[in-house]
């Protein structure tokens, strides 16, 4: 996992003072962070066998336009000038000299070495945004947002340094912020490039070191707060000849007024591994109007075998219906008799469940045992209202606000339920588990369709019930709900829950050994 942190400022000053790194040197190091990336985006204009590795290599035919603010970001961009002189054609645009002593240093020594400033951006091949950092706050100026749209507007590569100008540091994106294919952060992964908003806005990021490596940088940070990489991921497969079903679990999952969900969480359970898997049949669910897959089990009767449950998807309102309420007080009693007598239970809570008025009392009893696994997943409506409910906030939240607020909600969610997960569904993913906050960036546009969390309900429940850890299920299976979108196409319009369902398979065969 690679550390995240929502003030770097802080933790870049402990690492100069502690490694003795001069500001100098670290922004030095930016520099040539940024400097590679205008490189590597030159070099795709060239053919494969060309001998990029070096840094005289030229690129004279090609242009980079950098615009510089008066801070240190500025100054980086001052520096990247220097780098790039005589490697390729450099125009600046620095309408106010720097304010920072480092700023007003590199501005002389780019002077002096004949950079040209307040060029005007004229399509050049590369625009480098080097205005305004995490320290962002405010409006932007007319001036920047005409220069900013301009460029939106041009066939430019756009690199930002350190965040798209614009994003503050709590990740709030504000009119005209520059919009990236590229954003080279510096030192470490900041928690504002993570916020839903600035999704758009960032592009792909990498994080540019500073003179010393990411680990020893973020050794120096105690925030709890981490971004999933690949090697965090444990995707399901089968390694044993040795096997049957009832090895790989089996899952339960409740249907209600809108039985449509529970078919395809349980789908999803089976194509994410799951050895079996049952619908309950309520007395209030609708299931009857479905034409199902043979290989779902229909039950109005708990199966003995199954110890790992879904409930709120499709549920329907209980707070009005007795049917509802009654099977729910039902269904509470069965599972604390379960758990008294030491079964190890799985349990997803999605959905409508967060409505009822009895939840809060009936999920602080369930958690309440150490043998029961219990992942919330929450969409931004439903997370304000757990705020509510669960008292995980000071103040009332709307969806918008529960968004920027994830990471407290988490914390504060994880010191009242420790032993439970909370995945924070959006743009970007976040998890509370094991006293940490963890983000995943990946998914599509194309999972903004009904559907997609009954999806990922049945893979956390498959998971859990193959004996995943808490944290290693929440991991592991947003990741494969991601990993699912991004294989069918993630800016598409056509995704459909079920076909969601298929690609689960078809991304596991791609990225396990049936793949290779």
């Amino acid at each position: 996992m690679k550390k995240v942190f929502l003030d770097s400022n802080a933790v870049e000053k402990k690492v100069k003072a502690y490694y003795s790194i001069p500001e100098f040197l670290m922004m030095e190091n930016a520099a040539h962070g940024l400097e590679n990336a205008v490189l590597n985006h030159l070099g795709n204009f060239y053919s494969e066998s060309t001998d990029f590795n070096s840094r005289t290599t030229s690129f004279s035919d090609k242009s980079v336009f950098i615009a510089c603010g008066k801070g240190n970001n500025g100054a980086d961009g001052l520096a990247l000038a220097r780098f790039l002189k005589n490697k390729c054609q450099v125009y600046v645009y620095c309408p106010e000299i720097p304010k920072t002593e480092e700023g007003k240093f590199q501005y002389e020594m780019a002077k002096k070495l004949g950079i040209s400033f307040n060029s005007i951006f004229n399509n050049q091949d590369v625009f480098v945004d080097c205005v305004f950092g995490t320290g962002f706050h405010g409006e932007i100026s007319e001036d920047w947002k005409v220069l900013f749209n301009a460029a939106k507007a041009s066939a430019s590569w756009k690199i930002a340094c350190d965040i798209p100008s614009g994003i503050s540091k709590t990740g709030i994106v504000s009119e005209g912020t520059f919009k990236a294919n590229e954003t080279v952060t510096m030192g470490a992964m900041k928690l504002a490039l993570l916020s839903d908003s600035a999704k758009d806005f960032t592009g792909r990021i990498t994080v540019a070191d500073l003179g010393i490596s990411q680990k020893d940088f973020c050794e120096l940070g105690n925030d709890s707060i981490f971004l999933a990489e690949d090697d965090d991921i444990k995707l399901p497969w089968r390694h044993g000849e040795n096997t049957h079903k009832g090895k790989f679990g089996h899952i339960s999952c409740i249907s209600g007024e809108k039985a449509g969900a529970s078919i395809l969480s349980a789908t999803a359970a089976l194509e994410s591994g799951a050895g079996l898997s049952s619908i309950i049949e309520t007395s209030f669910s609708n299931i009857i109007q479905f034409k199902l897959d043979p290989s779902l089990m229909i039950t109005k009767d708990f199966p003995k075998a199954s110890l790992a449950f879904t409930l709120g998807n499709g549920l329907g309102n209980a707070d009005t219906s007795s049917k509802i309420k009654s099977f729910l007080n039902y269904f509470e009693n069965y599972l604390v008799g379960l758990l008294e007598q030491n079964k190890n239970c799985s349990l997803i809570f999605d959905a409508d469940i967060f409505y009822w008025s009895g939840f809060p009392s009936f999920f602080k009893r369930i958690s309440s045992f150490s043998n029961c696994k219990i992942i919330l997943t929450p969409h931004p409506k439903e997370l304000a209202y757990l705020c509510e409910s669960l008292e995980l906030f000071g103040e009332k939240l709307n969806p918008a606000s529960a968004l920027e607020n994830r990471v407290e909600i988490g914390k504060n969610f994880l010191s009242l339920f420790p032993n439970c997960g909370l995945v924070m569904k959006g743009a970007n993913t976040f998890i509370a588990v094991n006293e940490r906050i963890i983000i995943l960036n990946g998914g599509g546009a194309c999972l903004s369709k009904a559907g997609s969390g009954d999806v990922l309900t049945g893979i956390l429940a498959s998971l859990l019930a193959q004996n995943y850890s808490l944290e290693d299920a929440c991991i592991s299976g947003c990741a494969l709900l991601g990993m699912a979108a991004e294989n069918f196409g993630k800016d598409r319009f056509d995704l459909t829950a079920l076909k969601l369902c298929s690609e689960i398979g078809k991304t596991l065969y791609k990225t396990n050994e049936g793949g290779k």
